[in-house]
């Protein structure tokens, strides 16, 4: 059975929280009348343990990352 590429698995969890500490998340979303579909934005906080790789799953688009207050581009979306 082959995953979804969206599904972080306990695996990855365990190995995430492993690099990471104080998650925070802010959610904006907008809801229109009689659409099935909404838009919407969303900041994560956290601060990396040590420096390393770490994987975000998301089903949309990484649109602009930063790093202590500076953004990158060094970043690889699939």
């Amino acid at each position: 059975m082959e995953l979804e590429k969206d599904i972080l698995t306990r695996k990855e969890a365990k190995k995430r929280s492993s690099l990471i500490s104080e998650a925070m998340y802010n959610l904006k979303l907008s809801f229109k009348k009689k659409s099935k579909t909404y838009e919407g934005k969303c900041s994560i906080h956290f601060t990396l343990k040590s420096r390393s790789n770490i994987i975000i799953n998301t089903i949309s688009r990484i649109k602009k990352i930063s790093v202590n207050g500076n953004e990158t581009k060094n970043f690889k979306q699939t």
